[in-house]
């Protein structure tokens, strides 16, 4: 069911009336959750398993007794393997059992699989504790419980906090732009009608807005989520004062892990932010393609005359052959977005540059206003060593090729659009520079 996906917590316990209680209080809080009483015909068929999983409620014990630890611990982690995708992400367990040594073994067993994804904590209470007297289980003791061990790792809490925050930006999004639809009528059906009619006609403005004249029925959906994208990204920022306010304590652990977390890591965080990897069989802005030495077109510059552009003065022939073999030549479709959106292309905008590992950085020239140097970003391209490259385009090979040879190829990565804003603020400067005569 497309859009109502979005469960962030699994409880797994064979029975069912034990589990319940559980259930009522995060429905208390407003958090959905799933239920699993580990039996085969109850679990996720295995290309539908869970992503996005935060907190994982497990009783340890879905066999009874007679089993020894290790097979009871076995067991869940086969149920867990069937629930929670490989590329879940971070998440917490709270296990259900007064036996330490089956919870050390689970954590063995979990951290031995490479297709379970890795608890970040494992915090172990007795359903015992819960239970009243008279029957039933103490809701809010079992709340206090859940809510400390999810805290008890940091980086899991920030990061589940910023989820919740756009999963409610794109809520508010939707509840406005409904509120703009809804007008007074005399019964139910006729305010539908009015909804549906009203909503459609200010999501084709919506749309018109990004696509112009290239507004089609095939263009329609995705230019109409282009334009919404802005505002859920408003909408986050406005939130974040108020959640920053209530994660206040946690500001001074951050402050405090000032080691440097590597450059590797820093380098792919950039290619996060900078690099995207999907629709690259779009002709579209920031479309990024490379052509092999020996299979170009003849207005793709040659590899080498674009090192000339950068490298160091007077380097050996052998390391310019080292730096040319390590890098790859890459250009750039850099027209403005706006025409690509309205299929105003009529010629391509072609920036032609080099990547270059980082471990050759030294033999490069410093400045130089022709060249936009952009980096480090982690590439992992067919036949390099995956790793840290700093891109370089150069504005001495613009290039202009019929754009129906791109609009049948299909690009390596794609430029991001405010990295692509910034190089062609770069290449603007460059090109209208006006060059004053005068006399010394």
């Amino acid at each position: 069911m497309i859009g109502l996906t979005g469960t962030r917590v699994i409880i797994v316990d064979d029975e069912e009336e034990e589990a319940l209680p559980m259930i009522k209080a995060f429905a208390k809080e407003g958090i959905p959750t799933a239920f699993f009483d580990g039996r085969i015909q109850g679990l996720p068929p295995k290309g539908k398993r869970f992503s996005g999983i935060r907190l994982a409620i497990l009783d340890m014990d879905l066999l009874g007794g007679g089993v020894s630890p290790a097979t009871k611990s076995q067991a869940l982690v086969r149920v867990l393997s069937s629930i929670l995708s490989p590329e879940n992400g971070p998440y917490a367990v709270l296990a259900w059992t007064k036996h330490p040594e089956i919870r050390q073994l689970f954590e063995q067993h979990v951290f031995a699989r490479a297709d379970v994804p890795k608890p970040i904590v494992t915090v172990t209470i007795e359903k015992a504790a819960f239970k009243k007297p008279r029957g039933g289980f103490d809701l809010p003791a079992l709340t206090r419980e859940i809510k400390s061990a999810v805290s008890q790792s940091t980086p899991l809490l920030l990061l589940q906090t910023w989820e919740g925050n756009s999963f409610e930006a794109a809520t508010a999004v939707t509840n406005t732009l409904s509120a703009m639809a809804g007008e007074a009528a005399g019964d139910l059906q006729t305010w539908r009608d009015s909804w549906r009619q009203t909503l459609m006609r200010l999501m084709y403005a919506l749309a018109k807005s990004v696509a112009e004249k290239g507004l089609d029925a095939g263009t329609s959906v995705r230019s109409f989520y282009t334009a919404v994208n802005p505002l859920h990204s408003d909408r986050i920022e406005s939130n974040t004062t108020q959640v920053s306010k209530l994660l206040s304590t946690q500001g001074a652990e951050i402050f405090a892990a000032s080691q440097d977390c590597g450059a590797e890591r820093k380098a792919k965080v950039n290619a996060m932010l900078h690099l995207a990897a999907e629709n690259l069989d779009q002709f579209g802005p920031g479309n990024i393609y490379r052509y092999p030495e020996t299979r170009k077109p003849r207005w793709v510059p040659k590899s080498g005359d674009l090192l000339d552009e950068i490298i160091q003065l007077n380097q050996p022939d052998t390391i310019r052959t080292r730096i040319l073999d390590a890098s790859v030549r890459l250009v750039i479709e850099a027209s403005a977005p706006c025409d690509h959106a309205q299929q105003n292309i009529r010629l391509s905008r072609l920036i032609a540059g080099l990547a270059v590992p980082i471990a050759e950085i030294g033999r490069i020239k410093k400045g130089g206003g022709f060249i936009w140097s952009f980096g480090p970003i982690f590439l992992a391209l067919q036949g390099r060593a995956p790793g840290q490259y700093q891109l370089f385009f150069s504005a001495r090979h613009a290039i202009s090729p019929d754009v129906n040879h791109l609009a049948r190829r299909r690009a390596v990565m794609r430029l991001r659009g405010q990295a692509l804003a910034d190089l062609q603020s770069w290449f603007g400067h460059y090109v209208s520079r006006p060059g004053v005569m005068m006399l010394h």
